[in-house]
């Protein structure tokens, strides 16, 4: 049974990333979560209530803190998401936190965490060879302008999931060599080349830096843990039986030699070998620790200056998102609150620094491209607390973690033998988890669900050190006085028994079925849902039947937003007020405000527009024609001022008409209609 549930799990692993395969889905992450969770949750049901129903109910659970930090992390963001949002959030986001928490246990109940490894190894190659066979044209990307993304769909996403699987077969190639595995290391050497070539081909510095900081991790821990089994010299320590020999009774006959040599004993006793050892030691670690920031600081540099302005891009984000955290530091926004209110605080700050060197990486920003201020952003500073917690136990609480037995979730232990393989699997997995988490430093792993799952899979796979049983007795102490108060007829009791528990665990079964069939139901509804964006002609009336649920999903507002100039004049300025705010929802609401007669909020949308994006000329250039026709000569010349010093990014002949005819203006004013 666990082998089948290891392989089952190493299987899924593999098949999820394998979905994105299909072109044309728009909700590939929301689909795969709802996948996730039908696996998941039909595994974890019928194992709990095997479990709870046979003889001997009652029973214990082993929970480590990794556990503990790691629902409580997950109760705050549902906490939150009532609390701040009052559940206004994505409707698959519960899908999402549900597939998370179920991967997770599945992994902590499995004991042939091996498995898991061996499947991280063949993902990752089985990306690679995808992402070989597209730099040669064997396969088609699934990006308009990188050809090398593997089935993510992004070159930067292929090279973070790329980092995290090249750091577990590094890790695994080191173990086998110093055993001198040669079958497994030439296997693992391949995979190697294999998947650097590929993490090469796919360009993404962020990739590089999660590589580098998994494989450093465990070369470190590695050799603190030798050099912790080395056998130090034997010292002998400082006695206090030296001062006996110094009493009273003997002071009036103790002379200067016999001083002498006491203190000459007391000094050698206080070991100036020690010290000197141990001013060594400090000394060294001074220096490597200078070393490592020296050779961290080159490494970053080298990163930044590869592409400055990618660079620069993420820097503005960082910098407007600490605008954010500002606003709400202690309970956040609420999930999803970046795409929500993110392009509105960007507008706020160049209309606060108009010359800022920033305006030129501008742009429509999806994603914070930091984790730790997604945190921020949306759970404030508690959010951050429970995440260090969980880091904490993750990283700083392995107390008796490498010399106990493995425990798993079940309280069982299992026998090791003296070279600790599941220490071993550990330090694997927590490498894998240092490479997560280095590349979400720099990017947005938790807004990918394949890639996701592998931070979860390496964070259920670490042993923590403390663990804290949770019984079950009184649970089961209660359910036999019930059965004892239903039963109380001797003569029929063991047939009654057994009918009522055959009832109950049917009405546990029942209840999650329809739970798992309302889950597949809305994995059909998003498969509809993306064939009908995708269509040349859209019908409005099934668009607008799946607007109310759907209005704060990311994918479904990037996909709506084309298909508002269909609407009427009023329902399209209501919908752009609802959606996630853009330079283009802001331009389809000042229009519409425009023929509605609202002229005051039509300027207003134009020039919040103008200041999200400064390097964007159509908002600026609405807004100088509706002070042109307004009669508004000083305003118009202001906004044709903008228009002429605002710096583009790539000229084009849109943009060359305008600043013509902006040039025009004054010799002879435009009074055209607006383009469409």
């Amino acid at each position: 049974m666990q082998k089948i549930t290891g392989i089952s799990l190493g299987a899924f692993l593999i098949l999820i990333t394998l979905s994105f395969l299909p072109a044309g889905n728009i909700f590939m992450n929301e689909t795969a979560s709802c996948y996730t969770l039908l696996f998941t949750g039909a595994v974890l049901i019928f194992r709990l209530v095997f479990r709870l129903f046979r003889k001997n109910p009652g029973g214990k659970f082993s929970v480590t803190t990794i556990d503990l930090a790691f629902f409580l992390f997950l109760s705050w963001i549902i906490l939150n998401s009532f609390l701040i949002k009052k559940g206004a959030v994505d409707p698959f986001l519960w899908h999402k936190l549900g597939a998370v928490a179920g991967f997770y246990l599945l992994v902590r109940l499995t004991r042939q965490k091996e498995l898991l490894i061996y499947s991280l190894i063949l993902s990752g190659v089985i990306q690679a060879v995808i992402a070989a066979g597209q730099s040669r044209g064997l396969f088609s990307g699934y990006h308009l302008m990188f050809d090398v993304t593997g089935t993510l769909g992004n070159p930067g996403q292929l090279g973070g999931y790329l980092a995290l699987c090249l750091t577990v077969t590094l890790c695994l190639l080191i173990v086998n060599i110093r055993k001198k595995r040669a079958a497994a290391s030439s296997l693992l050497l391949f995979a190697t080349v294999l998947q650097g070539a590929a993490l090469y081909l796919s360009d993404s510095r962020a990739g590089w830096t999660g590589l580098f900081a998994g494989l450093t991790f465990f070369l470190i821990t590695q050799k603190h843990k030798e050099s912790n089994t080395r056998k130090s010299p034997q010292i002998p320590p400082f006695s206090l039986s030296r001062f006996r020999s110094f009493s009273l009774s003997r002071f009036r006959s103790f002379s200067l030699s016999r001083f002498r040599a006491f203190s000459l004993s007391c000094f050698r006793s206080f070991s100036l070998s020690r010290f000197r050892a141990f001013s060594l030691s400090r000394f060294r670690a001074f220096a490597l620790s200078c070393f490592y920031a020296f050779v961290l600081s080159c490494f970053f540099i080298l990163l930044y200056n590869y592409r400055p302005q990618s660079a620069d891009a993420r820097l503005l984000t960082w910098r407007v998102c600490c605008d954010m955290i500002a606003g709400r530091p202690l309970a956040g926004h609420g999930a999803g609150a970046f795409d929500e209110k993110y392009m509105l605080y960007q507008a706020s700050f160049f209309e606060q620094h108009p010359e800022s060197p920033f305006a030129l990486v501008a742009g429509n920003a999806g994603y914070p491209f930091n984790e730790l201020l997604n945190v921020l952003i949306c759970f404030g500073a508690t959010g951050l607390v429970l995440l260090l917690f969980l880091a904490w136990a993750v990283f700083w609480d392995r107390k008796h973690a490498d010399n106990a037995d493995f425990t798993d979730f079940r309280g069982k232990t299992a026998c090791v033998n003296s070279l600790n393989p599941h220490s071993l699997q550990a330090g694997i997995f927590r490498a894998g988890l240092s490479s997560w988490i280095a590349f979400s430093m720099f990017s947005y792993p938790t807004e990918v669900f394949p890639l996701l799952l592998l931070g979860v899979a390496c964070l259920g796979g670490i042993n923590s050190g403390q663990h804290h049983p949770l019984r079950l007795r009184a649970f089961a102490l209660k359910f036999m006085r019930l059965r004892s108060f239903v039963f109380n007829s001797k003569g029929v009791k063991a047939r009654r028994r057994k009918g009522f528990l055959i009832i109950l665990r049917g009405c546990f079964i029942v209840l999650m079925a329809v739970v798992l069939f309302r889950v597949w139901q809305d994995a059909a509804e998003l498969r509809r849902l993306s064939r009908e964006l995708t269509r040349p002609f859209l019908n409005m009336d099934d668009l607008e039947s799946s607007y109310g649920r759907m209005k704060l999903n990311a994918a479904f507002n990037s996909c709506y937003m084309p298909w508002m100039e269909n609407l009427p004049a009023e329902l399209c300025m209501v919908r752009a007020s609802e959606l996630f705010p853009s330079p283009e929802a802001f331009c389809l609401k000042g229009r519409a405000c425009l023929n509605t007669g609202e002229t005051e909020q039509a300027i207003q949308a134009f020039y919040t527009a103008s200041n999200m994006v400064p390097t964007l000329i159509r908002p600026k250039y609405f807004l100088w024609k509706l002070y042109v026709e307004k009669g508004d000569t000083a305003a118009a010349g202001k906004a044709a001022r903008r228009i002429l010093d605002s710096p583009v990014k790539a000229e084009s002949i849109y943009t060359l008409k305008v600043k013509k005819e902006v040039k025009s203006y004054r010799l002879k004013p435009a009074v055209n209609q607006m383009p469409p």
